[in-house]
């Protein structure tokens, strides 16, 4: 059974690169465009991996990661944070001092590949 990927960024750009990004690699893949939605679209597709925006109106991404750890549900669904905040030298670091998987925008498909991989197996 394919693995079923949610992607999350209010920017429908950005959301569509994604999705194309993606397109090839027999996943298959949900889009929601801010935290609410992701939050209850991963309650009711189950996603195996969810690749979540930070910096979103509303809900951001900080804010749905947290709402889906508290859900037994949804708890273990492993996220990718994207965000424009961090440079591609700081990714690492972050990602190291905070336990939490960060890709810096704009996004590397290789990278993100390579962490999509990596979470799921």
């Amino acid at each position: 059974m394919n693995k079923k990927i949610l992607l999350v960024d209010d920017d429908e750009v950005m959301l569509t690169m994604l999705e194309r990004s993606l397109a090839d690699t027999g996943f298959s893949l949900a889009k929601a465009s801010n935290g609410k939605d992701a939050v209850f679209l991963a309650k009711d597709w189950h996603p195996d991996l969810i690749v979540l925006d930070v910096m979103m109106p509303e809900m951001d991404g900080s804010e749905a990661a947290d709402s889906l750890k508290k859900d037994p549900a949804t708890k273990d669904i492993p996220v990718i944070f994207l965000t424009s905040l961090l440079s591609k030298a700081e990714e690492k670091q972050v990602t190291v001092s905070t336990g939490q998987t960060y890709l810096a925008k704009p996004l590397d498909r290789e990278k993100l590949l390579s962490e999509i991989n990596r979470k799921l197996s």
